[in-house]
């Protein structure tokens, strides 16, 4: 494998961490995957999370509302230029909220950087389809 292969695999996995952890109710299981500034945009680039504390809270809001039945990831594109990587790729998800059954698509875009631990993301973000 070369380093090319490998750094994008451990971006893939980075992010399969963060998922993985979120999916099981305990998104502070990945905290040692987010830079301590780490920033979370929405779509609209107007709202923000900043800093691991308030986007690991995101997750936790989420997974405390909703259900998940069903999460799928595909597509992945991993762009690693030095210490930086851009990683991109399609999900699907179902959930239940409030009662009601959610089915939704969209597209996650995480930036990171290489630390000596390992990459840590540094920016993140959902992107719904319509």
């Amino acid at each position: 494998m070369t380093t090319a292969e490998a750094d994008r695999h451990a971006v893939i996995e980075a992010v399969r961490r963060i998922n993985q952890a979120w999916l099981s109710e305990q998104p502070r299981d990945a905290i040692d995957l987010f830079d301590p500034a780490v920033v979370f945009v929405a779509p609209d680039f107007l709202q923000r999370k900043e800093g691991r504390e308030a986007c690991l809270d995101s997750y936790q809001q989420f997974v405390v509302a909703a259900k998940v039945g069903w999460f799928h990831e595909s597509d992945w594109q991993v762009d690693v230029t030095g210490d930086v990587a851009v990683a991109t790729y399609a999900w699907e998800i179902t959930y239940e909220m409030d009662g009601a059954l959610n089915s939704e698509r969209g597209h996650d875009l995480f930036v990171f950087r290489r630390d000596p631990a390992g990459w840590l993301a540094t920016w993140r973000m959902v992107r719904p389809s319509e």
